[in-house]
């Protein structure tokens, strides 16, 4: 009987420190309007290498994992947007976006474009992290992975 009652109390000692951690939900149809506009600005302010409107769409502790698995700060990546590139025929398809509590929300979709003099046809699926900061939403995290054609 000890060892019942111990188990019980135990049991309820844990369940009653328990968090319940909430689902991702749809934004508001004016806040996923605003969230993807947000994504298409950084796309296309990316594809031009406007580095002053990336700087101020990015958090100060922005992480950005490439196609190929490379990780880079802030800094670093600003450095490699700052590089010329030949971007044409941008396109954006199948975003969908989930909020969480606290402001953040995750994007996902697939970016299509060919890249280059060459103009190779490059198709990656990415997901972005956003967090809301004294009212304007910006990039926290963003990963990309290539879609084998």
């Amino acid at each position: 009987m000890k060892y019942f009652l111990l188990t019980l109390f135990l049991t309820f000692q844990l369940a009653g420190n328990a968090q319940t951690v909430q689902s991702p939900q749809k934004p508001p149809a004016q806040v996923e309007k605003i969230l993807i506009q947000s994504m298409f600005d950084f796309t296309n302010a990316w594809a031009v290498s406007d580095t002053a409107t990336l700087a101020k769409l990015l958090t100060p502790e922005y992480r950005h994992s490439d196609i190929f698995g490379k990780i880079q700060h802030k800094k670093e990546w600003l450095e490699f947007a700052a590089g010329k590139r030949e971007i044409a025929d941008l396109k954006i398809s199948d975003v969908e976006a989930v909020m969480y509590p606290g402001d953040i929300a995750a994007i996902t979709g697939i970016m299509n474009y060919l890249f280059g003099a060459e103009k190779t046809k490059q198709s990656l699926r990415f997901t972005q992290l956003l967090g809301r900061y004294s009212g304007k939403w910006k990039r926290i995290m963003f990963q990309a992975t290539l879609i084998n054609q």
